[in-house]
């Protein structure tokens, strides 16, 4: 047998206790001690990055959203909607006709989605995390009725562009959230007229359910 082909494996090979490798013998393959050395490598990079707060294995380090809060008014009074942010969006001023029948999707769909949430547990969770009763999830579970003193909001509004997707719909707390984004969305949207088209600052809430904690 060719002795350059024995594994390192079986003989010619010391594994030293911090992981490098000795030559003891005259089988030692090259090409197994680079290798070896490339993964050493590799390993002590990636523990490198996770020790400094980076994302494991990019070298990247994850930061909070350093935006501040949206600041928007309920009569005439400055609220601020904790953990919601502005996004720069297109908003494209919707035909009437196409967002009345939009609109009218939307119950259905709506109803739909709360059965739907009602019957994962683990959005159960979420909705009592939220403060919502027993008694409400029950009825959205039967009836797929909204739980008292909430509303489904679309994140872009359907009459600028918006869609009844559900990745577009957040159940959302009445008062003060859905007021406050309301009432920045008609003095954004003021005299645009079907076809007009317009780039804003909107407060767009992330994930399925605003505020996702109890107050």
């Amino acid at each position: 047998m060719d002795t350059d082909t024995v594994s390192p494996f079986v003989k010619g090979v010391e594994i030293l206790p911090d992981g490098s490798v000795a030559r003891t013998g005259t089988n030692y393959s090259g090409k197994f001690q680079e290798a070896h050395d490339a993964s050493k490598a590799s390993i002590q990079s990636r523990i490198s990055n996770l020790e400094s707060g980076g994302v494991k294995g990019t070298g990247k380090v994850g930061t909070k959203d350093s935006r501040p809060d949206f600041v928007g008014k309920l009569k005439g009074e400055e609220v601020k909607l904790p953990n919601v942010k502005t996004e720069k969006v297109t908003f494209n001023k919707r035909n009437p006709n196409d967002t009345a029948q939009l609109r009218k999707d939307f119950n259905k769909i709506r109803k739909d989605l709360m059965k739907s949430m009602a019957d994962n547990p683990e959005k159960i969770k979420e909705l009592k995390k939220a403060g919502i009763s027993d008694n409400d999830i029950e009825d959205m579970m039967e009836y797929g009725l909204v739980p008292d003193g909430w509303q489904v909001h679309h994140k872009i509004p359907l009459d600028q562009g918006g869609t009844n997707n559900v990745e577009n719909l957040v159940l959302i707390k009445n008062h003060p959230y859905h007021k406050v984004i309301t009432n920045e969305q008609n003095s954004l949207t003021k005299g645009m007229k079907p076809g007009d088209s317009k780039i804003v600052d909107f407060p767009i809430p992330k994930g399925e359910i605003y505020p996702p904690n109890k107050e």
